[in-house]
């Protein structure tokens, strides 16, 4: 079981850093509700607390548990993180850079980890970056963070960030 939960996430997060969209139930509709248009990176986040407004609104319509949702709402917060990060100055200072996709990619394991379904999670995950990167804007500093990324080491998950 290990092993294939490995395999899995090796393949979503090279899916997911490929920029290319990962989907295990592709007829299933992402859910209505109104989006954050805004032509800015960040978008709107009332409450400050990392998570934009309405992809706190997506994140509120899943049947999580506690353990489930605390791990989707820190990926949540580290893929925009990574959209409001300035590349010209984190290539100049590597370890931010490293830092960022360290803790997306630690995030994205403590997730799938605690779905114990992944065809779910797969799904979950596809819907979040969808919502995410849902601007022209948006599309292209993702695919700009996606090239950069390509370049570096792929880190190993931190488990302990998930407890």
């Amino acid at each position: 079981m290990q092993n294939a939960k490995s395999f899995l996430m090796t393949g979503m997060l090279l899916l997911l850093v490929s920029g290319c969209r990962f989907s295990l139930y592709p007829s299933n509709p992402l859910p209505e509700f109104e989006q954050d248009n805004s032509p800015t990176l960040a978008g709107i986040d009332t409450d400050g607390n990392g998570i934009r407004d309405d992809i706190e609104r997506y994140l509120g319509t899943l049947e999580l548990n506690d353990s489930q949702q605390k791990a989707l709402n820190r990926l949540a917060v580290s893929l925009q993180v990574s959209l409001e990060t300035d590349l010209e100055r984190s290539l100049d200072s590597q370890p931010t850079l490293q830092k960022n996709h360290q803790d997306y990619v630690s995030h994205l394991y403590c997730f799938v980890e605690s779905m114990q379904d992944d065809e779910k999670a797969g799904s979950i995950v596809d819907s979040l970056h969808l919502y995410t990167i849902n601007t022209p804007q948006r599309i292209d500093k993702h695919k700009q963070n996606q090239t950069v990324l390509l370049n570096q080491p792929s880190p190993s998950p931190d488990e302990s960030v998930c407890h």
